[in-house]
């Protein structure tokens, strides 16, 4: 049902972005934390409800701001998709907005749900504003530069005597050394996310949830900065998913530097170089764009195409199937060049996961079949 005066909602979060040479509205809903992006059009139907104006009049405005006849039930199938979204007034009641919040959290497929699972634990928005005001001086370009040279000088350092720092890997694998390791790891991940969540901070956004994530059935971290989203400077979107790796750049290098001068056998020598190790190994997964983590978000935002990965297996299956390609405020003609990043990111994408998956399980099975071995071969000598 269609309210005869339907009105947009007026707290909602809105910020005009470009992309790819087009101005989109960015708009979050702050009871779902969910975000949609709108196009010119979509955006200037939403603003004329304002609960006093027929649907009709609309339409007319329409016309006269872009020259185009807007078919009717057009219109109003647009409004319910605002309506159902909880976009207008008295488009949901509270209970049905609270379970289009719920319904949203798992709205995805079921092979995605299984290879990337969330859990929120904290709220950590008041905390990073407590923090940020005394913090302020990593965020200048002296520390940037300062970071680089203390990058650049650690892996001359490492290059130069690699044969330590090699030779010394294997310390790593005994069974004393497995709580500083772990305590170390977890740090470590705890302040990469945080990283993320401080310069989201820094740049006006809002970070309302932190937790505890099993992405390819490997456990981690999350920090949620969605609200990077609402900025229009793209190299401000781009610094919020480069943050943790730039983060694990300075610790990383303090730790290797520490550790050639600390020496070796030491509880805190064995520190700088799980810190070290773990910084060098986190950044090259992280670099990887064909899993959801900050390599995907950068090249995602580079490219200015968001939601990459969906939209790209999105057209990638409409191509196979053979049906037309749609998409949110999608568009009639979709230009070359993002045809090719779809299915070159698609097809790469896909492989990858699959033989994650693939590796992951025969690994499980291995083992499984290995102790089942063992089993048998103890039950035969008894």
């Amino acid at each position: 049902m269609i309210y005869e005066y339907p009105k947009f909602r007026d707290d909602l979060v809105i910020s005009e972005v470009k992309q790819a040479g087009q101005i989109y509205f960015v708009i979050k809903d702050p009871i779902t934390n969910k975000f949609f992006r709108f196009k010119q059009r979509e955006y200037f139907i939403a603003r004329q409800l304002d609960g006093q104006t027929p649907l009709e009049e609309i339409r007319q405005r329409f016309f006269l701001e872009f020259k185009v006849n807007l078919p009717s039930a057009g219109l109003h199938q647009f409004v319910q998709r605002l309506q159902g979204l909880g976009f207008t007034e008295r488009g949901l009641t509270g209970r049905e907005l609270s379970q289009l919040q719920r319904k949203m959290s798992v709205d995805q497929g079921r092979f995605q749900r299984l290879l990337s699972i969330k859990l929120k634990t904290v709220d950590p928005d008041s905390f990073l504003d407590a923090v940020l005001p005394r913090i302020r001086f990593l965020f200048t370009q002296p520390f940037v530069l300062l970071v680089v040279a203390l990058t650049i000088v650690a892996i001359a350092v490492v290059i130069s005597d690699w044969r330590d720092y090699y030779s010394y890997a294997p310390r790593l694998f005994r069974a004393g050394i497995i709580p500083t390791l772990l305590i170390v790891t977890f740090v470590m991940a705890s302040l990469h996310e945080l990283a993320h969540g401080l310069t989201c901070k820094y740049f006006g956004g809002h970070v309302q949830e932190m937790g505890f994530l099993v992405l390819y059935f490997m456990p981690g971290f999350y920090c949620g900065v969605s609200d990077a989203w609402l900025f229009n400077d793209k190299s401000k979107r781009m610094w919020v998913s480069f943050a943790g790796m730039f983060f694990q750049m300075f610790v990383g290098a303090l730790a290797a530097i520490a550790w050639r001068l600390i020496g070796h056998g030491t509880l805190l020598g064995d520190v700088c170089y799980i810190s070290m190790a773990v910084s060098a190994l986190t950044i090259l997964f992280n670099l990887n764009p064909l899993i959801k983590l900050d390599g995907y978000y950068l090249l995602s935002d580079y490219l200015d195409v968001p939601n990459l990965r969906r939209v790209a297996f999105a057209y990638l299956l409409s191509r196979i199937w053979g049906r037309r390609y749609s998409n949110l405020g999608g568009r009639a003609e979709i230009p070359r060049r993002e045809k090719l990043i779809y299915v070159s990111y698609s097809m790469l994408a896909g492989v990858f996961s699959v033989g994650l998956v693939v590796l992951f399980f025969w690994k499980v099975i291995g083992l499984i079949l290995s102790h089942s071995r063992a089993g048998a071969f103890l039950f035969y000598r008894r």
